[in-house]
Order: C-alpha cells, then sequence, then structure tokens
C-alpha cells in the first residue's frame, strides 16, 4: 500500500491598517491626563490605546485636539 503523502495548507490573515488617532496637547510644557504624560505637540496612536472615558475626557479639555485619520486604503494589485 503506497503511503498517503500530507499536506498542508499555509494561510496568511490579511489585516487592513488601522485607523490612527493624533492627540494634540495645546499647553505649553505638557499636561498630565487620562492617566499619562502629554507633552506638547502631536501624539500619534492607536484608537485602542485610549479607553472611550479616557478619549471623552481628552476631547473635552480645551488643552488638547484629539483628530482620527482613517485607515488608509489597502493597495490592489
Amino acid at each position: 500500500m503506497a503511503a498517503r503523502k500530507k499536506t498542508t495548507t499555509e494561510t496568511t490573515e490579511v489585516t487592513a491598517p488601522a485607523a490612527r488617532l493624533t492627540v494634540t496637547c495645546l499647553r505649553p510644557g505638557g499636561i498630565r491626563r487620562a492617566g499619562r504624560r502629554w507633552d506638547e505637540g502631536e501624539t500619534h496612536l492607536a484608537p485602542a490605546d485610549l479607553t472611550p472615558l479616557d478619549r471623552a475626557r481628552l476631547e473635552a479639555d480645551p488643552f488638547f485636539r484629539v483628530t482620527e485619520a482613517p485607515a488608509p486604503a489597502a493597495s490592489e494589485g
């Protein structure tokens, strides 16, 4: 009887690039909010890096500007 050849199928999970948040601290010298230190200027992070409550607090704070950039379109080809 012939031996049966084993084959494996390799799958690669393709994930789309995630959206990014830009948190801009407008206070000279920086400030502490939402459990972290924010230096003056922009900080880029993933939306999951902030809890919904922390994000709402930053958005309500006049020393911060929070913007979300959409995920870049996946290139085809």
